[in-house]
């Protein structure tokens, strides 16, 4: 049986009926065994007060920050219960949620890199926002129903990494799968192959073979479902992949507005309440750069800015220095009008990211160790996004 997280509500005086309606919110959650609420109106006769605050303050898995003029002005909340929260979340030992109150200056304040509740950082107590409380605490209890399911799920069970030369022959095997057929599939697979993950994002490969429209061959980008495949392996991550064509097909999914793969695209997104979605593509001449990322000027990431932060970050520190965003010759901004990181950001509401990556790191015979290099870079990538998003603090 799953022990309950325990929550810790700081907070000023001055809040404590909002802290008291807060907590009647919460008691769902509280009943169904998910969590129990602390705060100081918990503090037995005669006991230390100073001594259970930081007790519980220090075994707390979910910390919640009343922000409100009174918070901001009192040194004890501020100074000393804020700053020990804020530690234990950078430590992951606790999990940080500010709640607006009432009407403060809050920005530049340590937690305002933290996801704020309620919606749209609209206090609780503002009635151009709100019609009423009840309204604006439910929307609150929405936002720690989340953190607490997620805080709930077990961790993903990844597999240890392989080692490169055992990389490099998997990654020869599963290619000729999208090889046969003069790189148009294996004839009795099915045209759409998925991978089934248990981390809610979702890889999108749509030409790892090569498409036709009105009897011209498009080119497939090599590699790209093997390197796709692989990722899923490593982050247990959700994938979609073209894996066979026929000759008379007329769809190829980032050039035309929905078909069989935007349709299956759809079905994994909602299935998997998808964190974000990160299309795989390859170039198939020399580019300038290694790497190049597109995410329309960042309106694909739907104000998460710190995704492509950390893609860029550990592209970086793995020696991938040349990375270019938003790149509009060739297509690579992802501006295009039915590319999959426009349809998943428009239609799904679910930040995407375009990713194109040089032919030099697709060649598993003249640059193994790059392959791999850029294999275990983008599985880092990718667990790290996820993380980001499951913690919320951005």
């Amino acid at each position: 049986m799953i022990s309950p997280l325990e929550v810790f509500c700081c907070y000023a005086r001055k809040d404590q009926l909002l802290l008291n309606e807060l907590k009647i919110h919460l008691s769902p959650l509280q009943r169904r065994g998910l969590i129990t609420i602390w705060s100081d109106i918990d503090i037995d006769a005669g006991a230390v007060w100073e001594k259970e605050i930081k007790k519980h303050l220090n075994t707390a898995q979910i910390i919640l920050l009343l922000i409100s003029p009174d918070f901001m002005a009192s040194e004890y909340c501020y100074s000393t219960e804020m700053q020990r929260a804020l530690e234990r979340h950078e430590l992951k030992e606790a999990h940080v949620i500010p709640i607006l109150l009432r009407p403060t200056i809050w920005k530049d304040a340590p937690f305002d890199k933290l996801q704020v509740l309620p919606t749209n950082a609209k206090p609780v107590t503002d009635r151009r926002s709100w019609l009423t409380e009840d309204e604006a605490l439910n929307d609150v209890v929405e936002g720690i129903r989340k953190v607490v399911t997620e805080l709930m799920l077990p961790p993903p069970d990844l597999p240890p990494p392989p080692s490169p030369t055992d990389v490099i022959a998997q990654a020869k095997r599963l290619e000729k799968q999208f090889q046969a057929n003069d790189y148009t599939g294996i004839s009795n697979n099915e045209p759409l192959l998925i991978v089934n993950g248990s981390v809610p994002v979702v890889l999108s490969c749509p030409q790892a073979v090569a498409h036709y429209i009105d009897g011209k061959r498009i080119d497939p980008h090599l590699y790209t479902g093997t390197l796709t495949m692989q990722i899923a392996e490593r982050t247990n991550s959700h994938a979609l992949i073209y894996a066979r064509c026929e000759r008379t097909s007329d769809e190829v999914p980032g050039w035309m507005e929905v078909g069989p793969y935007k349709r299956q695209l759809t079905n994994l997104i909602q299935m998997t309440n998808a964190y974000f979605v990160l299309d795989m593509q390859g170039s198939h001449k020399s580019i300038e750069g290694d790497v190049l990322i597109g995410t329309i000027g960042e309106k694909s990431l739907l104000d998460k800015p710190y995704l492509l932060d950390i893609l860029k970050g550990i592209l970086r520190k793995a020696g991938l220095t040349s990375i270019i965003v938003d790149r509009a010759k060739y297509g690579f901004d992802a501006k295009g009008e039915f590319t999959i990181t426009r349809y998943t950001s428009e239609k799904h509401n679910t930040p995407a990211m375009q990713i194109t990556i040089a032919r030099k790191f697709r060649d598993v015979y003249k640059a193994p160790h790059d392959y791999v290099l850029l294999l275990n870079t983008l599985s880092d990538a990718v667990i790290e996004m996820y993380k980001a998003c499951s913690d919320g603090k951005h």
